[in-house]
């Protein structure tokens, strides 16, 4: 074998977590979530800059459908188009 060596781990020392695929946008005042798992999470950034507390469950509905919209767009815009998907 060449190269680095991988550093040794013991049993008990971390646990891989299996991100799932993900789609997100991210404005002045939110960070917005989408996973292909159908999970959503949404963060004030204001509030929350560390983005510990999810508020997907607790935030303004119309908040949550509009970030959800303009992600949408955004994930089916093609070229010049982009620009006006970019809401933000």
């Amino acid at each position: 074998m060449t190269g680095p060596q991988a550093p040794v781990v013991r049993r008990g020392q971390f646990q891989a977590v299996a991100i799932p695929e993900y789609a997100a946008i991210r404005t002045d005042r939110y960070a917005y979530v989408e996973y292909v798992t159908g999970e959503r999470q949404l963060y004030d950034l204001r509030a929350d800059p560390g983005q510990l507390h999810d508020i997907v469950g607790t935030a303004d509905p119309k908040v949550v459908g509009d970030l959800a919209r303009q992600l949408s767009d955004l994930k089916r815009c093609e070229g010049g188009g982009c620009r006006a998907a970019d809401r933000g």
